[in-house]
């Protein structure tokens, strides 16, 4: 499944959860940020491949290849810049469907926020405290109800590309 079949530039973006591999709390990111990563392309790849996208629909998606097809901009001279400045380059994702029982996300999330570094559950942006956090999660009976324990941020408040 390709990127286009999620909702990015083009479509009005919005916020996913990625749970991201050896990372424990969830990172709000918007889906504007599946087609422009900042730094290294290994780099890239180690932290965002086979990581899973949580969808406020219910949908979970795993990334599975991050194709680079070049500099960031639509003239040569943008494309250089983008090249000295640390390389900003298109992206295209492609995921693969994940049918995972919201009972499945729901303990995992918790866990994540349990084991994690606090300092990590402060990408979340949550004015709750962890207690109060687990106790919503807890009783989240859908994906909007988790979203909304979590305080997830507005897309424009949350990372928009991957680096």
């Amino acid at each position: 499944m390709d990127v286009n079949d999620a909702a990015v530039p083009g479509d009005v973006p919005e916020t996913v959860l990625l749970l991201l591999e050896g990372e424990r709390a969830p990172l709000p990111f918007s889906t504007a940020g599946f087609t422009v990563s900042d730094g290294g392309k290994r780099k890239i790849a180690a932290t965002y491949l086979r990581a899973r996208v949580l969808f406020r629909s219910g949908t979970v998606r795993r990334i599975e290849a991050i194709e680079f097809l070049g500099y960031y901009g639509s003239t040569l001279l943008r494309r250089m810049f983008s090249a000295a400045n640390g390389g900003t380059r298109h992206i295209r994702v492609q995921f693969s469907e994940l049918p995972t029982p919201f009972d499945t996300i729901k303990r995992d999330l918790i866990a994540r926020l349990q084991t994690g570094d606090q300092r990590q559950n402060d990408d979340l942006g949550v004015p709750k405290s962890l207690p109060e956090m687990l106790r919503a999660l807890e009783r989240a009976s859908n994906m909007e109800d988790v979203f909304d324990a979590l305080d997830v941020p507005a897309p424009s408040d949350t990372l928009d590309s991957m680096v």
